[in-house]
């Protein structure tokens, strides 16, 4: 049983390992202009609404990092009372774990105390991030959508290598 663990952790090792070696692919767009008189308005219509829609994902984005330092910064100041208490309980009974004063025992108490520190709260500024990831990518389906439905113009989608390709 023992070495089937093994095996199992040994091959999803290599796996892993492996995966990171494959091909990495890009999908490109070429906007192929459409044919109707009123296109290049329509098609610089779109764009604006584009440029908008980034503009106000940006601002979002901020607002989004503004609010996360703030509520970081509110909810540490609420917990450093708290925190003063729970420090000393835990303090206390790490005293009481290690009362002898040998070598062994210090360090453990020091250790012990250690893990007493108060944890940080930290709002992810990762989610800011993926809001404006989505927020971006909402905006640009939008203007494909405006460019290709609205406008009549065609979209056309190639995916190509741009990472250890296989060369033939």
């Amino acid at each position: 049983m023992k070495l089937i663990k093994q095996f199992t952790m040994i091959g999803m090792i290599f796996g892993t390992l492996l995966s990171g070696c494959g091909p990495q692919y890009r999908t490109t767009k070429d906007y192929i202009r459409g044919t109707g008189p009123k296109f290049s308005a329509c098609a610089l219509q779109c764009q604006k609404n584009l440029t908008d829609q980034q503009y106000k994902c940006n601002q979002l984005y901020q607002e989004c990092l503004k609010t996360a330092t703030l509520t970081d910064l509110t909810l540490n100041i609420a917990r450093l009372s708290i925190d003063k208490e729970v420090l000393k309980e835990c303090h206390l009974n790490c005293q009481i774990k290690y009362p002898d004063d040998t070598f062994h025992n210090r360090y453990s108490l020091e250790r012990c105390k250690d893990n007493c520190s108060p944890r940080s709260i930290t709002i992810a500024r990762d989610d800011c991030g993926r809001q404006l990831k989505g927020c971006k990518y909402s905006a640009d389906q939008q203007y494909d959508r405006c460019y290709q439905y609205i406008c009549g113009g065609k979209i056309k989608y190639q995916t190509v290598c741009v990472a250890n390709c296989e060369q033939s």
